[in-house]
């Protein structure tokens, strides 16, 4: 990483570690404004995530600030301990999950930076479950999944994310592993071993059992979107993911998706779902209306990139119809 785009990331890094719950990515921007290329690049290439006009750090960006943060190698320190005690409790409880407040009372560790440790830890692939609202609820619990069996070392899963195709035998496992896919090219290779829509998910909204709803047309639209993806044809990916921000409100409850941005109960999940509403819808609603121009700009991934919003939206759809 160049030297200027590394020294952004530390500062965005340490902003974000003083104000713990993101960084007001408007602030930010105004009052760096002459590092605003390095910014973009930063969101471009996944380094950073950009959430309801707040800044948060991604997983695999960790692993450029090692060496150049020490709150950033005490982090990875934390969550190194943190995984080899979930991976030796899931070898021995593979079907049991762990509340946050005996995860700290058993690595005697403050509450807090258990919390503050799994929120990264979260953006890999090592949990089959976890409580959205891992900060609010004194009930909070994170579940391991056998991925988390398929490492020895907290970065080991890091690298899995950054370099997916070194680890075919992973299979979709690593859905999440585009999200992070920090500063490499999204090919044609990638696509055709990771879905966009996780195959296990389509294979739960086809189990569901619902005297109300029919998700037939739900799983055909996920379908046609992993195929879209393997394919590379993001405007099919922007409109299809309009067809489902329109198509699923009932399902939850309510008449349109804005409805459910505004009204959806916990935190993480309403942050999840406004960030459809205000950004993929947008982004969506821009693919398909554009007037033709004298000179065009294509989407590439990066514009279509939802997959943990969506797969959060499709969790909660199995969870409130398979009751």
């Amino acid at each position: 990483m160049q030297e200027q785009l590394k020294k952004s990331l530390v500062d965005l890094f340490e902003a974000s570690v003083a104000g713990s719950k993101g960084v007001n990515a408007i602030q930010y921007r105004a009052k760096n404004h002459d590092k605003l290329d390095l910014l973009d690049e930063l969101e471009s290439k996944r380094y950073v995530d950009r959430r309801d006009q707040k800044y948060y750090v991604c997983l695999p960006a960790l692993l450029e600030l090692e060496s150049e943060s020490k709150e950033a190698n005490l982090l990875l320190l934390r969550c190194e301990f943190i995984f080899q005690f979930l991976r030796n409790f899931y070898i021995e409880n593979p079907e049991h999950k762990i509340s946050v407040d005996d995860l700290a009372k058993r690595l005697e560790l403050p509450k807090g930076d258990v919390v503050k440790s799994l929120g990264y830890m979260v953006q890999s692939s090592i949990f089959g479950s976890y409580t959205t609202a891992l900060t609010e609820a004194d009930g909070a619990w994170v579940q391991p999944s056998e991925s988390i069996i398929r490492s020895k070392a907290f970065k080991d899963t890091i690298h899995r994310i950054r370099e997916p195709s070194e680890y075919p035998e992973d299979g979709m496992i690593w859905t999440d592993s585009i999200v992070g896919n920090i500063g490499k090219e999204e090919t044609s290779e990638s696509r055709t071993t990771i879905s966009y829509i996780d195959k296990s998910r389509i294979k739960d909204l086809e189990r569901i059992e619902s005297v109300n709803f029919d998700f037939s047309r739900l799983v055909q639209i996920c379908r046609e979107i992993n195929s879209a993806y393997e394919n590379g044809n993001y405007f099919s990916i922007g409109a299809l993911l309009r067809v489902i921000l329109d198509h699923v409100p009932p399902s939850l409850g309510f008449s349109t998706f804005g409805e459910v941005s505004a009204s959806y109960p916990g935190k993480s999940l309403k942050e999840a779902f406004n960030h459809l509403e205000k950004g993929c819808r947008k982004i969506s609603d821009g693919l398909l209306h554009q007037y033709i121009r004298k000179r065009e700009s294509l989407p590439n991934f990066n514009q279509v990139n939802y997959i943990s919003q969506i797969d959060a939206l499709l969790a909660e759809i199995v969870r409130k119809n398979s009751d």
